[in-house]
C-alpha cells in the first residue's frame, strides 16, 4: 500500500532553506554596507588629508607671494638708495675733485722746470674740457709736460696739444702752447 506522509517535511525544508538564504543575503548586505562604509571613511579621510594639504600649500603660496612682493619692494628701494648714494659720491667727487686736480697739476708743473702756465679755463670750443696755456723753453719740455699729464695724473683724460708758437719777450725766445684735456674725477679715492 502506498504510504502517504502528511508531515510537511519538504515545505519545512524549503522554509528553512529560504530562511538560510535570507540570512545569508542579509549578512552579505550587512558586509557590503560595512565595506562601503569603511571604503567611504577611508576615501573621505584621504580627501580631508589632501584638502588640508591643498589649503596648507595655498597658504604657503600666499605667504611666499607676499614675501616676493616685499623682496621686490626692497629691491626697488635698494636700487633707489644705490642711485642716491652714487649721486652723493659724484657730488663729493665734484666738490673735492677740482681742488685735488689743481693740486695734481701744481705738482706736475713743479716737477717740470722749464714749463709754466699762463691760462687755465674751460675750453670755449668743447664743453666739459679744459684749456691750458703757457710757455716753455724747448719742445721737449712741452712734450714732457703733456706726457706727465697723460701718464702721471688720474684727473686728465684725452690730453691733446693744440698748437705751439714761438714768441719773443724781453729779448728771450720761448714757445707758447695750448693743451686741451677732459677732467676726470672718477679716479678720486673716497675717504
Amino acid at each position: 500500500m502506498p504510504r502517504i506522509n502528511l508531515l510537511p517535511i519538504k515545505a519545512a525544508q524549503r522554509q528553512e532553506n529560504t530562511k538560510r538564504e535570507l540570512l545569508f543575503f542579509l549578512l552579505l548586505f550587512i558586509c557590503l554596507f560595512g565595506g562601503l562604509y569603511f571604503w567611504h571613511g577611508h576615501g573621505s579621510g584621504k580627501a580631508q588629508t589632501i584638502t588640508s594639504q591643498i589649503s596648507r600649500i595655498t597658504q604657503t603660496n600666499l605667504k611666499l607671494a607676499k614675501d616676493v612682493t616685499r623682496i621686490e619692494e626692497f629691491k626697488e628701494k635698494s636700487a633707489i638708495f644705490e642711485e642716491k648714494a652714487e649721486i652723493i659720491r659724484d657730488l663729493l667727487r665734484q666738490k673735492v675733485g677740482p681742488a685735488k686736480m689743481l693740486d695734481d697739476l701744481a705738482n706736475i708743473i713743479t716737477k717740470e722746470k722749464r714749463v709754466w702756465l699762463t691760462v687755465i679755463q674751460e675750453d670755449p670750443e668743447v664743453a666739459g674740457h679744459l684749456l691750458f696755456g703757457g710757455g716753455a723753453i724747448e719742445h721737449e719740455d712741452i712734450s714732457s709736460f703733456q706726457k706727465s699729464l697723460t701718464n702721471n695724473s688720474p684727473f686728465f683724460k684725452h690730453v691733446k696739444l693744440n698748437g705751439v708758437t714761438t714768441s719773443l719777450q724781453n729779448d728771450v725766445r720761448f714757445l707758447e702752447w695750448t693743451i686741451t684735456c677732459m677732467p676726470d674725477f672718477s679716479g678720486l679715492k673716497e675717504e
